[in-house]
């Protein structure tokens, strides 16, 4: 496998040709190979609520976290958070979470419950990654209920 900074190749088919040289001079007969260089990043991350977010459940309180993890081929950029469709805003991620190694972008984020109706709220976060991809959103519905 070969890794290369391709910036400054466009797209498109490319030989490479390898000779072999030994210390008297000799070369070997050119082996050729063929590759496609495709520079385009269309692959979207991928995300999920970690932790303290599941479906169906209910919280009370004054402040919940709402955790996530998410990964991509590159890198994820930008984590958005929607409440009920509301855009609540876009968050930078934090580094890798030791407990989900193969998720290597973190988010979290401290949800003020006090100051909302009781009920239920769908939550949803999308991760986005540096050429724009969107990833499928993590949707939870949950219920605050913080009248006794």
């Amino acid at each position: 496998r070969w890794n290369s900074d391709n910036g400054d190749f466009p797209d498109g088919t490319y030989e490479i040709s390898v000779v072999a040289i030994d210390d008297e001079g000799n070369r070997s007969a050119p082996a050729v190979i063929t590759v496609v260089l495709d520079n385009v990043d269309d692959e979207a991350p991928v995300v999920v609520w970690y932790d303290t977010v599941a479906d169906g459940i209910v919280i009370s309180g004054t402040t919940y976290r709402l955790k996530a993890v998410g990964t991509d081929n590159v890198s994820i950029t930008d984590f958005e958070l929607r409440i009920n469709s509301s855009l609540i805003g876009t968050y930078d991620p934090t580094s890798s979470s030791p407990q989900a190694p193969e998720y290597p972008y973190t988010f979290s984020y401290d949800w003020d419950i006090s100051s909302v109706l009781d009920g239920d709220y769908v939550l949803q976060l999308v991760g986005i990654d540096g050429a724009g991809n969107r990833s499928e959103p993590a949707i939870a519905t949950v219920t605050v209920s913080n009248t006794n």
